[in-house]
């Protein structure tokens, strides 16, 4: 059919979410071009239907990025292509997941709720094929949604190379997961938010439980109120995309998200990849769908979420610096087979393909 064009919506900037994997990944077969939609469903149509109609046949398939899922019933009825929604997650999930602990079931939530539901069910309906994180998720949501689960695929988060500079895709082919010797600290690192799913409480717990030869730096979305850090603890809350390749080249342990929460039965972190990306040494704890992308050759999972087995699982890596470096380099050697740019993108390239195959056929 020739090199066609995939089409990628969204209400976002073109990096605010997962979907900017797959929209940045290169593709011999594809052009990929963004667009930004309106939220007003009028407008939107309007837009879409010039987007079509300069295009026509070039369109190999509309990818809808995620959180943008209400795109694809507003134009499902106009659009003739396949229409591939790179959900993740359901926004119901999503919902629960920001609200943790407070969530409630109130009268405004139920409402918020139902709405959210809906648009979950109308788009993975009318959608060609819905992408998800992993197979957990797969099978929750089909489960959850009545749908078979040929309606799902598999597509791991992982993460936008693309956004770096030459000099941190050379860092990150370098094993640098080794514990450098010229230097009085171990550096540790975490990278997320502060919420019961992450575990921050259990790492700051564990952090206390280590001397001074250890320092952490925090990467995360607010400082915590009434939080008094020692000498070795630093907050990081603002940083610009360039300097990520040096957050992750001066640490010598990443630490994921440490709980038990239940929605780590189905997702993978996102820092997750970063660390495999930049072949860090990664501590985690055990659950089944982080499984789906590494085991314990590439991460060293924890028995339990209690501060105390953090600290340990710490004290351990730093210890030992060939198992700090065996981590980070198979860790990385994961990533590079499974969710790399270069991986996910084609993965999406063939699913396209055979979704325009389909079409055609019955057209």
């Amino acid at each position: 059919m020739g090199k066609g064009q995939l089409i990628f919506l969204s209400f976002y900037d073109d990096n605010y979410s997962r979907s900017a994997v797959l929209l940045k990944s290169e593709s011999n077969q594809f052009d990929r071009i963004y667009f930004r939609l309106s939220h007003n469903a009028f407008a939107m149509l309007s837009q879409f239907k010039k987007i079509s109609e300069a295009r026509k046949s070039k369109i190999a398939a509309v990818v809808v990025m995620s959180p943008s899922h209400k795109v694809v019933p507003v134009i499902r009825f106009f659009c003739r292509h396949p229409i591939i929604l790179d959900a993740g997650w359901p926004l119901t999930d999503g919902s629960r997941s920001r609200r943790g602990s407070d969530f409630r079931w109130k009268p405004a939530t139920i409402i918020s709720y139902t709405k959210l539901k809906l648009v979950d069910l109308l788009s993975f309906t009318m959608a060609d094929l819905v992408l998800v994180e992993t197979n957990e998720q797969r099978k929750r949501m089909s489960q959850s949604f009545l749908f078979r689960k040929a309606k799902f695929g598999v597509s791991l988060t992982g993460f936008n190379e693309a956004g770096q500079t030459k000099e941190s895709t050379k860092l990150a082919g370098e094993s640098s997961g080794q514990v450098r010797l010229n230097q009085s600290r171990t550096r540790i690192l975490f990278r997320g938010k502060i919420n019961n799913e992450s575990g921050f409480d259990t790492i700051t717990k564990a952090f206390k439980l280590l001397d001074d030869h250890f320092e952490i730096t925090y990467v995360v979305n607010q400082i915590p109120k009434n939080y008094t850090p020692q000498s070795n603890e630093r907050f990081v809350t603002n940083f610009l995309d360039s300097e990520l390749t040096s957050i992750y080249q001066q640490a010598d342990i990443c630490i994921g998200q440490v709980s038990s929460n239940q929605r780590l039965e189905v997702t993978i972190p996102h820092k997750a990849f970063e660390a495999a990306y930049f072949s860090k040494a990664y501590i985690s704890a055990d659950n089944i769908a982080i499984r789906e992308f590494a085991s314990e050759d590439d991460i060293l999972f924890l028995d339990n979420t209690t501060p105390e087995a953090l600290c340990q699982a710490i004290k351990k890596i730093a210890m030992d610096q060939n198992l700090n470096r065996k981590l980070g380099i198979n860790f990385k050697n994961s990533y590079d087979n499974l969710a790399s740019q270069r991986v996910l993108g084609a993965q999406l390239d063939q699913w396209v393909a055979e979704l325009y195959k389909q079409k055609s056929q019955k057209n």
